[in-house]
Order: structure tokens, then C-alpha cells, then sequence
């Protein structure tokens, strides 16, 4: 449900994180909420006018952590209140048409990058995708995510990385070559980037080996 999804972002992170300008992890991109066909959500949002808006968050917090009569029928007003008053936000602004055509585009290239991250990926596969030059396609990335295309690869890839050590059976080697790296060396670089460890450490302190 929509409250769930708006109370578990409130409940995780503090008022302040909610109303940044960029993201500070891109682990926070999630699924988004549809409305309708010509209206995409963005995955954060910079509001030129936010204390309104934390207000009403606060209102909601408020109404559902007394849970009083008729409850859930006030927090669903105020979220559609919220809802509307973003909205109007976002229409509000000039850039709006460019704005969403970047969102759309963003997440079909996020799309293939999930789909195929064991692969080489390549800045010109994206680029064949979008339909943009490889330096926008990068700046998109790095306004989305604070990463530039290729690092966002590879930042996705240690991330399946880290879900395979899960398993004992499977050497840094097999997990390197899972996610896409031919060369371990450069696996464990690109891994000690992102992690501030080795593979090898990082297996040692999470699962004792």
C-alpha cells in the first residue's frame, strides 16, 4: 500500500534525509509508485517549497502512531494532500517535460543494467538504448544516483557480489566471474572502492572465512 511505502521511508530516515537534493546512497532507488500513463514519479524529489510538506509528513506520523478513530481515513487525506502539493511543485517547474523524458530514459537503461549485469556493458550499449550521447547519459547518472554510468555498473555489481558470498560452496573467483569480471584483480579493486575491503576481508568479517 501507499502508506506503507511513504511510513517505512519516514520510519528508516530522519525528516532532514527526506528533503536532500541528491541521494546519499543509491541502494535508496526503489520501485515507484504509478499513477497513470503521463504522469512518471520521480525517485526523489527537490522541493523548491518543503516546510509545508514536512508538516503534513508530521501530521501523518502523528495520526498514525495514535491510531485514533478513523484514523487510516485521515492519513489516506493527508497523503493525497501531500501527493497534490508535489505535483503542483513539479508542474511548476519550466523543465518538467525534460525532466520526466529523463526519468523514463533512466530507468530503461537501470532496467538493462540489472538484466544484464553479468555481461560486459558497455557506455555505447547505453547509449544505443537512450538515444543520447555518453555524456549526458553520465550526467543523468551521476544527478540520479551521484555515480557516473560506468561506476554505477559496477557499484550494481558488487552488489550482487555481496549477495553471492552469501554462499560457502562459491569461490571470489566463481562470484567475480558471476557478476561480470573476467579479471579478479580488477574485481577486487573495483570491490575495495566500494566496500573499503577486500572480497577475501570482507568474507572473513561477515560470514567467518
Amino acid at each position: 500500500m501507499m502508506t506503507d511505502y511513504l511510513i517505512k521511508d519516514i520510519r528508516y530516515n530522519n525528516m532532514g534525509e527526506l528533503f536532500k537534493d541528491t541521494l546519499p546512497h543509491t541502494e535508496w532507488i526503489r520501485e515507484q509508485p504509478d499513477f497513470d500513463e503521463s504522469f512518471l514519479f520521480p525517485d526523489y524529489i527537490v522541493l523548491k517549497e518543503h516546510e509545508f510538506i514536512e508538516s503534513l509528513f508530521r501530521k501523518l506520523l502523528y495520526e498514525h502512531s495514535h491510531k485514533n478513530i478513523a484514523y487510516e481515513i485521515k492519513c489516506k487525506a493527508i497523503l493525497l494532500n501531500i501527493f497534490a502539493e508535489i505535483i503542483q511543485q513539479l508542474f511548476e517547474d519550466k523543465n518538467i517535460k525534460t525532466n520526466y523524458s529523463n526519468f523514463k530514459i533512466f530507468y530503461k537503461m537501470i532496467n538493462y543494467i540489472e538484466k544484464n549485469y553479468f555481461e560486459k556493458i558497455t557506455l555505447s550499449d547505453l547509449e544505443n538504448i537512450a538515444g543520447l550521447s555518453g555524456d549526458y547519459i553520465s550526467r543523468i547518472f551521476k544527478e540520479k544516483t551521484t555515480y557516473s554510468a560506468i561506476e554505477y555498473i559496477n557499484y550494481y555489481r558488487i552488489k550482487k557480489a555481496k549477495d553471492l558470498f552469501v554462499h560457502e560452496d562459491l569461490k571470489i573467483s566463481d562470484v567475480a566471474s558471476m557478476v561480470g569480471f573476467d579479471d579478479i584483480c580488477y574485481f577486487s579493486k573495483v570491490f575495495k572502492k566500494y566496500e573499503g575491503v577486500s572480497p577475501k576481508k570482507y568474507c572473513k568479517i561477515n560470514f567467518s572465512r
